[in-house]
């Protein structure tokens, strides 16, 4: 499942702004730090991006806007000194227009917070302290989406994110072989379209020696607003990957609702003792797996696969433990057919009541049962038992709610516990998968 979008559709859209006056404001707060300042020799514009320190606890944050030096504030409260407030902010950042705020010709003084708010839109810390920035009227203001990812783990399936436009309501990405601004001649992959600030590329960009991507912004009209964003350079696994993973949305990454797997916090190979190229795609199931097995993995020419499918097959109602077990044979098949060593990794558990608040879906009521079914089967493999650990942390084996806010895709901790027990298990494993492929060939030939 593609989940960072589903939560931003559910709640509101982000607001454009409530104006109030009174008061003024505070002591240090703790909260999120790296907020954003500038001075009179450099200054924002009036649509400035503000920015601040990643939380990975928070699935939004809210922030607030003042037109006075803070005197009195209270760090647990917002305060009805602001003359600009926000509480649905899914980035680190954030298109403010302050020229609908103070006015187009204003020049001066501004300080603003921001603080982490939970699925519920309950403050999880204190407000940051405020942070100064001197506004010009004279600096240009935000014309484009502005593309994020500096540390993006390298994905086979990309996921393109930015600091949206104020006022834009769809996006528009184009992916091209060369960089669009600096030669005629590269070459247009492909086109997306976008309700918000992020996209899944269900198409592997690894065909071209070098590929570029670029978002425009687009009004609820359906007018252009602004221009292009400069190219970005797309991050590409390169060349033969000894150690891969494949799987589902929960190896592709991401988590807490609103943290795709262009996060790095949020992929349990991140937490790896050894580097593992990510194969994986979100929303697979194993039969999507087993179909895209060859153009998927055989590029990468891994020796070792490590494979964990089956979520997305049987929390639905309609999925069989037969017909998963069925898949996962085949890629164990497919895997001695191109001389990779398969490692499985046991299904981690889901939360239903999580998976019906974040997105509407019911969970078979049998879940367990056929969890259960698929990981005997896998124990019967070369694997590592990376639910165990998950298991063991509540009474009814479910995933706790604080390690998956969502129900299904572990979020920072559950993601580290996963990478901890594969560490641990890995020499080990890599022997069991040794052995059990030489039996396999030797099977063969018999």
């Amino acid at each position: 499942m593609k989940f960072s979008s589903v939560i931003k559709s559910a709640m509101a859209t982000l607001l454009t702004g409530t104006v109030c006056f009174a008061g003024s404001l505070p002591a240090e707060a703790a909260g999120i730090t790296g907020l954003t300042a500038s001075s009179a020799e450099k200054p924002v514009s009036l649509s400035p991006i503000l920015r601040w320190d990643r939380y990975t606890d928070a699935v939004c944050f809210e922030l607030e806007l003042f037109d006075e030096r803070p005197v009195q504030l209270k760090t647990d409260e917002t305060s009805p000194a602001a003359i600009w407030h926000n509480e649905y902010i899914y980035k680190n950042a954030c298109n403010v227009p302050l020229y609908k705020i103070v006015g187009e010709d204003f020049s001066g003084h501004l300080w603003w917070r921001v603080r982490p708010l939970n699925f519920d839109h309950e403050p999880i810390d204190e407000f940051s302290s405020p942070a100064e920035i001197f506004v010009s009227d004279r600096e240009k203001r935000m014309n484009s989406p502005e593309p994020m990812g500096e540390d993006a783990p390298k994905l086979l399936y990309p996921v393109y994110s930015w600091v949206g436009q104020h006022d834009a309501d769809k996006y528009k990405v184009e992916i091209y072989s060369g960089n669009p601004a600096k030669s005629a001649k590269a070459v247009l992959l492909g086109t997306l379209d976008a309700d918000f600030s992020e996209k899944y590329d269900d198409v592997p960009r690894q065909d071209s020696p070098e590929v570029y991507w670029r978002v425009h912004a687009y009004d609820k009209d359906g007018e252009p607003l602004g221009q292009w964003s400069a190219p970005k350079k797309l991050k590409r696994l390169k060349g033969r990957q000894h150690i891969a993973v494949y799987g589902d949305s929960i190896s592709h990454g991401g988590g807490r609702m609103s943290y795709g797997p262009d996060i790095p916090e949020y992929s349990y190979p991140t937490y790896l003792d050894f580097r593992a190229g990510n194969l994986a795609c979100s929303g697979r199931t194993t039969a999507d797996m087993v179909e895209h097995f060859r153009s998927d993995i055989l590029p990468s020419r891994p020796r070792y696969l490590i494979i964990l499918g089956g979520s997305n097959d049987l929390r639905a109602e309609w999925g069989e433990p037969a017909e998963t077990i069925d898949n996962l044979r085949q890629l164990s098949e497919l895997c001695v057919d191109n001389g990779i060593r398969p490692v499985f990794l046991t299904l981690p558990p889901i939360n239903p009541k999580q998976i019906a608040k974040a997105f509407g879906d019911k969970s078979a009521a049998d879940w367990r049962t056929k969890f259960d079914t698929v990981n005997e089967y896998i124990r019967t493999l070369p694997h590592i038992d990376a639910a165990a650990p998950l298991e063991k942390l509540s009474e009814g084996r479910e995933m706790p709610a604080e390690l998956a806010v969502d129900g299904l895709h572990g979020d920072v901790e559950a993601k580290r516990i996963m990478a901890a027990s594969i560490n641990k298990n890995w020499a080990m494993a890599k022997k069991a998968a040794d052995r059990w492929y030489k039996a396999k060939i030797k099977e063969r030939k018999s």
